[in-house]
């Protein structure tokens, strides 16, 4: 896959956002490396916490540490 494949793909990502999720992305030398997509629930009483609902990350960069949970 190249870039023109993954780029509209990714763009429609970025630009959807439905209420409570939220959307991450990871570039490494200016390209994309890796995205992610979050749930949570926007009730103040919870919405400290989220859930991981989608982790990608391009081949190239994987064992690097993207991704990873610190």
């Amino acid at each position: 896959m190249t870039a023109s494949d993954v780029g509209p793909a990714v763009d429609d990502l970025t630009r959807w956002r439905a209420p409570g999720t939220v959307g991450f992305s990871a570039t490494l030398q200016g390209a994309l490396a890796g995205w992610l997509v979050m749930l949570y629930d926007p009730h103040p009483l919870v919405a400290h916490c989220g859930t991981v609902n989608r982790v990608q990350i391009h081949l190239r960069c994987r064992w690097r540490g993207i991704g990873v949970a610190s």
